[in-house]
């Protein structure tokens, strides 16, 4: 997206001395902060806390949690932070949103904001050897038309990549086997990467299932770089807006072309971002077999708060990107703005105690929203479902329960 291209203009040295320094404050910051988790836990412990997200305290844990406090304090390049007229920018295009969204009356009817989209028409498909086995890469117009106008559209549409939907599947020999579609977090969306964080061959071979990992709006291939570390969660509220709506349609668009080819049962199994989209669609398709949910968000603007350094905050406040203006337009991309239409026993939930991202209240509200349906907690952080074979056994078993597939031999 243009906005997020590097400025031409050269920087002044002193500014980037500046910058430099407190980037490397920022990260050296990781230790106290993980000093201050483990100080609240041990406090949370002494007075008896029973609470299934109290932590148990180990050397391991805190490792993690400094892993997590330093990739934090790494997004937080200075060099990114917005400038005065950047903020003066998007408070106009926030509100010209907000001034949209209430003349279609989605303020007052959110369930009427997401539009259900037809299965793609220009699919396109080519095979070879991903990740050590037969993958197959789908693409097709995404087809996704954001109701906003003049610049915040312009930006959106100008990103060619963007348009193109892709997904990586890889098909079970039995025509007839479930789906499970794998919604991959912020950041990420490669195919190597994603088949590495969700085990994709071995969920394929050991449930029996086809799988698929589909690449969310401006990240993989439809991003800048390797990493597309900075897709749309930036301080502009519409692209939270744009890049969330996206996502649920998009994910909805390649259900729709599975239920046109088959009539096999799908699931969603989302990550982190992926689970944010998975918990959403949740509110807005009852006919999938379930979802998983892992260490989830379900309200950005809460998160993007709690990380924002405090410095930039109020010059937020002052061009209204927080503000209830903006709550009432990130409002549709929450998953508890929809009740589910998934009932409990086919969802599930796994969180961790030390996650330093997507904080635990974050589960928390979740789980109570869907009406407290399985939930599991471990100790550990937010990256850890990739390698913590615990969180893999879990997350198999709730596949095999939602889709109900037989037990493993």
């Amino acid at each position: 997206m243009s906005e997020m291209q590097p400025s031409p203009t050269p920087v002044p040295f002193n500014r980037r001395a500046r910058r430099a320094l407190e980037y490397g404050l920022g990260i050296g910051m990781a230790v106290p902060r993980t000093l201050a988790f483990a100080g609240e836990s041990w406090w949370r412990s002494r007075r008896g806390s029973d609470a299934p997200d109290t932590p148990h305290l180990s050397a391991g844990l805190l490792a993690q949690v400094a892993m997590d406090e330093i990739i934090l304090a790494a997004m937080k390049t200075p060099g990114r932070f917005p400038r005065r007229a950047d903020y003066e920018t998007a408070g106009k295009e926030m509100l010209a949103a907000y001034e949209l969204f209430r003349s279609h009356g989605w303020d007052g009817d959110p369930t009427t904001y997401h539009v259900a989209p037809p299965p793609p028409d220009d699919l396109t498909v080519s095979s070879g050897l991903w990740m050590g086995a037969g993958w197959q890469h789908v693409r097709f117009s995404s087809g996704f038309d954001p109701f906003v106008e003049d610049s915040a559209r312009a930006r959106w549409l100008d990103f060619k990549p963007n348009s193109t939907m892709h997904a990586w599947i890889r098909r079970h020999r039995d025509v007839s086997a479930p789906w499970v579609v794998c919604v991959h977090p912020y950041g990420t969306g490669r195919s190597l990467i994603g088949s590495f964080m969700f085990r994709a061959n071995a969920l394929a071979e050991e449930l029996g299932v086809n799988v698929a990992l589909v690449v969310l709006p401006l990240h993989g291939a439809r991003g800048a770089g390797v990493w597309s570390t900075t897709a749309f969660m930036t301080y502009n509220p519409v692209d939270f807006l744009l890049g969330l709506t996206q996502s649920v349609w998009d994910v909805r668009r390649f259900i729709a072309w599975i239920r046109k080819t088959s009539g096999a049962p799908v699931a969603l199994y989302g990550v982190s971002l992926g689970a944010h989209v998975s918990a959403t669609i949740a509110g807005l398709d009852g006919d999938l077999a379930g979802v998983v949910a892992g260490v989830p968000t379900c309200d950005l603007l809460d998160v993007f708060l709690r990380h924002v350094p405090a410095r930039l905050r109020p010059r937020a406040i002052e061009h209204k990107l927080v503000s209830d203006e903006t709550r009432a337009l990130l409002k549709v991309t929450s998953p508890l703005t929809f009740p589910s239409l998934i009932p409990p026993e086919r969802l599930a939930i796994f969180a961790g105690t030390g996650d330093r991202m997507s904080p635990p209240e974050q589960a928390v509200a979740l789980w109570k929203h869907w009406g407290e349906p399985e939930i599991r907690w471990f100790d550990v952080n937010h990256t850890a479902f990739m390698w913590n074979a615990e969180i893999i056994g879990y997350v198999r078993a709730a596949l095999r329960r939602v889709l109900e597939l037989p037990e493993a031999a």
